[in-house]
C-alpha cells in the first residue's frame, strides 16, 4: 500500500480508487485522515505541495482538490507545449524535454533601463577583452554593437560611449575596435 505511487500517466482519480482500496484491504476502520496520508504519500511529486497546502479533511475533498490541480498542470503544460511549438519552427517531433530546454535557454530581450540583469541571445559574439569595470553585458538583437552597464550608486546605470566608433562601455582610449585598425585586423 505504502509503496504504490501515482504513475507519470496516471490520472490522479485512477491513482485514488486504486490507493483507496488498498488502505481499505490493509485496515477497513481506517481513518480519513490516514488515508490521507496515504493518498499524499503516494501522488504525484508536482501535485503534494498544491494539495496539501489546501487541507483536505476526508478522501473525497482530497480527490476533488487533487483533480483540480491536476486539470490546471494540464492546462499549464499544454500552455508550454503550444509556447514551445510557436518559438520553436525549426523544431519537429523532438523530444518533449529537449523543448522544454529550448524555451528555458530562449532569450527575452528586455529595456536595458528596467532591469538589474540582461539575458543573452542566442547567438553572441566574443565580448572584446579587457573592459574596464563591465559587470553586466548584453546585445541588441537589431544591431551588431554591444552595450557594457556597471552599476552606478546614485542611480541604477552609468555607461560610457566610445566616440571612436560609437559603442557603449568603454572609452576612446581603450576602444577594441581602434586596436584592431592599428593591427590592420
Amino acid at each position: 500500500m505504502e509503496q504504490r505511487q501515482q504513475l507519470s500517466n496516471e490520472l490522479v482519480m485512477e491513482y485514488y480508487y486504486d490507493k483507496l482500496q488498498l488502505c481499505l484491504q490493509a485496515d477497513s476502520t481506517m481513518s480519513s485522515a490516514m488515508i490521507i496520508h496515504y493518498l499524499t504519500k503516494g501522488l504525484n511529486p508536482l501535485l503534494v505541495p498544491y494539495v496539501v497546502r489546501r487541507h483536505p479533511s476526508t478522501p473525497a475533498e482530497f480527490l476533488l482538490i487533487a483533480q483540480d490541480e491536476e486539470k490546471i498542470q494540464q492546462m499549464l503544460q499544454g500552455l508550454t507545449q503550444s509556447t514551445i511549438r510557436s518559438h520553436d519552427d525549426d523544431s519537429n517531433d523532438k523530444d518533449p524535454i529537449d523543448e522544454m530546454v529550448a524555451l528555458v535557454k530562449r532569450p527575452t530581450y528586455t529595456n536595458p533601463r528596467s532591469f538589474n540583469y540582461r539575458q543573452q541571445p542566442q547567438r553572441i559574439t566574443p565580448s572584446p577583452q579587457p573592459l574596464m569595470n563591465s559587470q553586466f553585458v548584453y546585445h541588441q538583437p537589431s544591431h551588431s554593437t554591444h552595450r557594457y552597464d556597471r552599476p552606478n550608486p546614485s542611480s541604477t546605470f552609468i555607461s560610457h560611449q566610445c566616440y571612436e566608433c560609437r559603442c557603449f562601455g568603454h572609452i576612446a582610449k581603450h576602444c577594441p575596435n581602434r586596436k584592431n585598425v592599428r593591427r590592420g585586423i
